[in-house]
């Protein structure tokens, strides 16, 4: 095994991989972040054109309280993200969602949903 600077493992998956055989399941951990944080940097840029702040748009932010979002904001997002992602959006979720960090969560499971 490899040493960086310090002593750690170039690679700490692979030393666990071979006691448990897990590596794909690592490697599909390690990737959850990286598509989440894809998707809210998706939201973001759209809410930007919306003239937010991008500051504001973060996970915790209410989207009718926080962002001042209507109807007309909501449609052009979810549009944008239809087209972009290339997904189609449940309208029954989408009515529950509060926060951006929901319209994160809906926009993951339409991902994983076309993947199936």
């Amino acid at each position: 095994m490899r040493l960086r600077a310090g002593g750690k493992a170039a690679r700490p998956w692979l030393t666990l991989a071979r006691v448990t055989g897990r590596r794909a399941d690592l490697a599909a951990a390690e990737e959850v972040p990286a598509t989440r944080q894809r998707v809210l940097d998706e939201i973001r840029a759209q809410m930007v054109a919306l003239d937010l702040a991008p500051r504001d748009v973060d996970p915790a932010a209410t989207l009718v309280d926080d962002l001042a979002f209507d109807s007309l904001d909501w449609l052009d997002l979810t549009l944008h993200l239809e087209e972009r992602l290339g997904i189609a959006l449940r309208e029954e979720k989408l009515a529950s969602t509060r926060t951006v960090g929901d319209v994160v969560e809906c926009v993951l499971q339409a991902l994983a949903a076309r993947g199936s």
